[in-house]
Parts: C-alpha cells; structure tokens; sequence
C-alpha cells in the first residue's frame, strides 16, 4: 500500500518564508496564511489552524485588496 509521507517542519518553514516575504498589500498574504492554516490542521495542531485560517478571513474581507485573488 502506497502511503503519502508528510513533512510538516518543511512545509511550514516554506510558508513561513514566503509569508516573511509577502508584503501586507501584495495580495497574497492571506493565501499564505490559509495554506498555513491547513498545514497545521493536518499537522494535528488545531487551535493554530484555526488562528491561522480566522487571519486569513480578516485579511480577504478587509477590502479592495485581496478579492480578485480569491
């Protein structure tokens, strides 16, 4: 039986930089912060995911900036 191996320090080290190098009105923040909300929920780490992904949500509805990307 095939099983997909995860690597979650990894894949949140990657997310972190790219949310380190994303500013706060290039668009895409918010994304990073809703893939590093599923990062952690499949990491077991629920309270983050949750912290992570309400972030996000408050990003895309604060305005003119996010949707387009959505």
């Amino acid at each position: 039986t095939y099983r997909c191996q995860k690597n979650f320090s990894e894949a949140l080290e990657t997310i972190d930089q790219a949310i380190r190098l994303a500013s706060d009105n290039s668009g895409w923040l918010p994304h990073f912060l809703d893939t590093k909300s599923n990062i952690c929920a499949d990491a077991g780490t629920f309270e983050e995911a949750i912290a992570f992904a309400d972030e996000a949500v408050r990003l895309f509805s604060q305005g003119e900036d996010y949707r387009g990307y959505c």
